[in-house]
Parts: C-alpha cells; sequence; structure tokens
C-alpha cells in the first residue's frame, strides 16, 4: 500500500506528469517520423512513377501531335489530289461526251455513205450493162456499117464499069450515027437503071 501511495504520490508530481508527457511526446514524434518517412517513400516512389507517366504521356502526346499533323497534311494532300481528280474526270467527262456526238455523227455519215455508196453501185451495175449493150450495138452496127461499105465499094464499082461501058456505048452509037443519018440509040436497060 506504501508503494501505491508513493506510485501515485509520483503521478500526482507536476515533474512526473511532465516525464510522461513527454515520453508521449516522443512516442508519437518517433512514430510520425515513421509515418513521415514510410509516407516520404511511398510519395518518392509515387513521384516517380507519376513523373515517369508524365514523360511517357508527353512523348505520347508529342507522337499524337506529330501524327495528327503528319494526318492533316495528308488530309490536306488527299483533298487537293481529289479535287485535282475531281476536275479530271470532269474533263474526261466532257470529252466523252464530245467523242460520244462525234461517234453518232461519224455513225450517221457513215450510214449515209454506205447508201450513197450502194446507190453508186447499183448504178454502176445499170451502167456497166448499158455499156455493154452499146458495146454490142455498136460492135454490130461497126458490122453493118463495113458489110454497106463493102456493098458500096462493090457497088461503085459496078457503078463506074457500066459508067464506062455506057460512056463506050454512047461512043459507039454516036459513031455509028454519023455512019447511018436517022437511026436511033437503043441503050440496054440495065446500064439505064444503073445511071
Amino acid at each position: 500500500m506504501e508503494f501505491l501511495t508513493v506510485h501515485f504520490q509520483w503521478w500526482k508530481r507536476p515533474s512526473g506528469v511532465a516525464a510522461v508527457c513527454l515520453g508521449l511526446l516522443c512516442v508519437l514524434l518517433l512514430a510520425g517520423i515513421i509515418g513521415l518517412s514510410v509516407y516520404c517513400k511511398f510519395s518518392i516512389k509515387e513521384r516517380d512513377q507519376l513523373r515517369t507517366s508524365y514523360n511517357t504521356l508527353t512523348k505520347e502526346r508529342d507522337q499524337l501531335h506529330t501524327r495528327y499533323n503528319n494526318l492533316t497534311k495528308e488530309r490536306d494532300q488527299l483533298r487537293t489530289s481529289y479535287n485535282t481528280l475531281s476536275k479530271e474526270r470532269d474533263q474526261l467527262q466532257t470529252s466523252y461526251n464530245t467523242l460520244t456526238k462525234e461517234r453518232d455523227q461519224l455513225q450517221t455519215s457513215y450510214n449515209t455513205l454506205t447508201k450513197e455508196r450502194d446507190q453508186l453501185r447499183t448504178s454502176y451495175n445499170t451502167l456497166s450493162k448499158e455499156r455493154d449493150q452499146l458495146r454490142t450495138s455498136y460492135n454490130t452496127l461497126t458490122k453493118e456499117r463495113d458489110q454497106l461499105r463493102a456493098s458500096y465499094n462493090t457497088l461503085t464499082k459496078e457503078r463506074d464499069q457500066l459508067h464506062t461501058r455506057y460512056n463506050n456505048l454512047t461512043k459507039e452509037a454516036q459513031a455509028d450515027s454519023t455512019l447511018e443519018p436517022g437511026s436511033t440509040i437503043s441503050v440496054p436497060f440495065t446500064v439505064a437503071m444503073a445511071i
């Protein structure tokens, strides 16, 4: 009992209370230092991880920015190419339409020329037949002309011969008339018909 009373008496002293408070503060300080050291270790690790993540994200952001710029350039180039191709397509469409019209006109001209050619071929065949007929007629007339010329030459010779005979007979008759006055000249019938 005396010890307890002594102990209680020690507790009741101000220096004892201060020592206890100081001990508790030391314990709390030690716990705080341990807690802070642990927290600092975790904070440093987290900071390093965050810094690493930040650096990684910064690199990814720069890469994405570069890719974005590249894609923007490619998009602009593709837009320019698209516009150029659209213009070329329109020009080609116009050229196609023009060529289609020219083809149709040429087809029409071809059809017209084909009809004219067929008409000319028909006319040529008709004229060829007429030419052949005329050539045949010409040959026939040439033969007839040659025959008539031969007949004419024969008749001319006969006429000349008869004319000569007539002249001879006339001379003989005149000679006879000088010998016998009052006699008549008898001319053969064939000679008179020939003259």
